[in-house]
Parts: structure tokens; sequence; C-alpha cells
């Protein structure tokens, strides 16, 4: 009897676990909305979206702004030498349908690439020891340049967790060399892991 009831708790407990673990980390898988092919692609400056902790704290502008600033950085790395990436300004513009327009005249591109970074939130504490781990939260966007339709979307968010906090993210820890790591490192990682899934984004 006791065998038995034991293994009722240890199921419910992995249960348990596995329902919080998947309400945690990285958020919504990329997902291709509209198959169209496009003759390139005109990847503009990343965005700033507000800040989800600017209720809560009195606001973070800043910290979103470097995040937009970085997460260029990484996307032009990532996408130099693409033959069907073309990068554009769209500085002055604040209508994201303006940018689209005009980006797509300018290039002759029949898609749009944006990026949005809504958090950018520094590890306060050490590789070892953190009082407060990285935070960053973005979505990536890809328009059709003629009906501004959603051709293909991909979010991430993820505070990093602790191994002890969450048994199951046992490889990210391990790949991450099992320390507490910048809000580039995390930005950088999904930035990385999100491009490499977008069909546009590959070279032939």
């Amino acid at each position: 009897m006791k065998k038995y009831f034991s293994a009722i708790v240890c199921g419910c407990l992995v249960s348990i676990l596995a329902s919080c673990s998947s309400q945690q980390g990285t958020t919504d898988s990329p997902r291709q909305l509209v198959v169209k092919p496009v003759n390139c692609i005109a990847v503009l400056p990343s965005r700033m979206g507000e800040d989800e902790d600017i209720s809560r704290v009195g606001g973070r502008t800043d910290n979103v702004r470097r995040g937009a600033e970085y997460a260029d950085t990484v996307i032009r790395q990532e996408l130099a030498g693409q033959p069907k990436i073309q990068m554009v300004s769209g500085e002055g513009m604040e209508s994201l349908g303006g940018i689209i327009v005009e980006a797509a005249a300018n290039t002759g591109c029949e898609g749009v690439m944006v990026a949005t970074v809504y958090k950018f939130r520094q590890r306060a504490g050490s590789t070892m020891a953190a009082d407060e781990p990285a935070s960053t939260s973005f979505d990536i966007r890809i328009y059709d340049a003629v009906t501004k339709n959603v051709l293909w979307a991909a979010d991430f968010s993820e505070t990093q967790e602790s191994l002890f906090s969450n048994i199951f993210s046992f490889g990210k820890a391990q790949s991450r060399g099992f320390q507490w790591i910048t809000v580039e490192e995390l930005m950088a990682q999904g930035l990385k892991e999100r491009l490499s899934q977008c069909p546009y984004l590959k070279t032939e």
C-alpha cells in the first residue's frame, strides 16, 4: 500500500514539475503564417516595444533601447553575406506600415523583416551567483511588402533559471557552462536560434 501511495505521489510531482517547466523559459515556436516565396528580404533596424516592466518598476526605456541596438548587431552578423538580404535604414519613420512601404520601394524586396525588443534586463551578480538573472524578450516578423500580412513570426522570452529551480533545464544549463550568463549572451542565443529556424533567411 505504501509503495502504491509513493508511486502516486511521485507521479503527481513529475506532472506538476512538467507543467511548471512548460510555462517558463522561451515561449512561442516560430511559425510560418503564409506560404509565399519572396525575391529578397529588407531587414529594418530593430524597434523598441513597450517594456513590460515600465508600469511595475518605473520604466527601463534605456535598457530596451540598448537591447534594440544590440539586436541589430547580432542580426547583421548572422545575416551577413546572404545574397537575398538587404539591410536598410528606417530612421525618421514612426509608422511600421510606412517603414515597410519605404523599405520595399527602396530595395525592390517583396519581404520586410523587423525585430522588436520588449525587455533587456542585465544580470545582477556574477557568473556563479546572480541576485537577479538576465532576462530578455523580443519578437521577429517578416511582412509581405504589398499586403502587410505576416509571412513568418517568432517570439522569444526568457529569464534565466537555475538548474535547481527547473530540473528540466539541464541541457540548456549545460550548454551555458552551468553559469549565470549576461543579457547580451541570452539575447544572442535567442536571436541565433530563431533566425536559424526561419525558412526565408536560409541561403540556397
